[in-house]
């Protein structure tokens, strides 16, 4: 499986970690320059960003999110099957290898989508019909964030990369990718990749800081979806969701 880990140049101590966590396990890992938001022109900014978006994220989380799409891109150009991305605070909790062979097995055959190896507070999945990859358990997400690792294949990786042309969103905002039903999330019922202790000073994106978590911001990305999924994600809340086995996961803390 081909391995992204995304790092800022300068962060020489985050580069040295993430590519002792992969030489652990002896996987190859190509570090991916990401993009510096804070170093970005506010005509760049502009050319990027839906402008509706640009008073809501910070230029962290722009950077962050183009980071992740030129990934996205690399997939799609280089017609890569399936890929892990990492961030450079994470870290492994179990051997990776089996899952990660069972990964490119589905993927020759087909098998297509965002697959979420991480744990975060308040991500939320549907406990039912899971899809079984080397003996971990993959459930339909509902709500999560953290993008510190995951498993995307190509055709997922065309159509986020379609969708977030212009950045419309952080990096993570699964939910929305979720509604949107532009791609499958799912996320495993076990942590595969945990954080860090740095991950609690993160030089890609700055959260406290940010406009992008209220309601308003939430109204704005609702508006950028057609008026029929707006209508079905609603109905689905109100009259169905209530009725689902729903697992909501307990915060996860970043650990040596």
């Amino acid at each position: 499986m081909k391995i992204y880990a995304i790092n800022l140049p300068r962060s020489l101590d985050r580069r040295a970690h993430i590519e002792q966590e992969c030489a652990r396990y002896a996987l190859p890992v190509e570090i991916f320059p990401a993009v510096d938001g804070a170093a970005l022109t506010a005509d760049e900014i502009a050319a990027a960003v839906y402008p509706p978006a640009q008073k809501f994220l910070t230029a962290g989380e722009i950077g962050c999110a183009c980071s992740h799409w030129r990934i996205y891109e690399k997939i799609v150009a280089e017609k890569i099957p399936v890929a892990l991305i990492l961030e450079d605070d994470a870290m492994f909790k179990v051997d990776p290898r089996p899952l990660f062979a069972a990964f490119d097995e589905m993927a020759i055959h087909g098998g297509g989508g965002i697959y979420l190896l991480t744990g975060d507070a308040n991500n939320q999945y549907i406990k039912r019909n899971p899809v079984r990859v080397a003996g971990y358990e993959f459930y339909d997400m509902v709500f999560g964030a953290r993008t510190h690792g995951y498993v995307i294949t190509q055709a997922a990786a065309a159509k986020f990369a379609a969708f977030q042309r212009p950045i419309r969103m952080q990096a993570d905002r699964w939910k929305y990718v979720v509604i949107s039903e532009i791609v499958k999330v799912r996320i495993g019922a076990t942590a595969i990749i945990g954080l860090h202790s740095s991950a609690s000073c993160t030089t890609i994106t700055n959260r406290e800081a940010s406009g992008g978590h209220g309601r308003e911001f939430h109204s704005m990305l609702m508006r950028t979806l057609p008026w029929r999924k707006r209508v079905k994600y609603y109905l689905w809340k109100f009259l169905v969701k209530p009725w689902l086995p729903m697992v909501t996961e307990q915060v996860i803390t970043a650990r040596n």
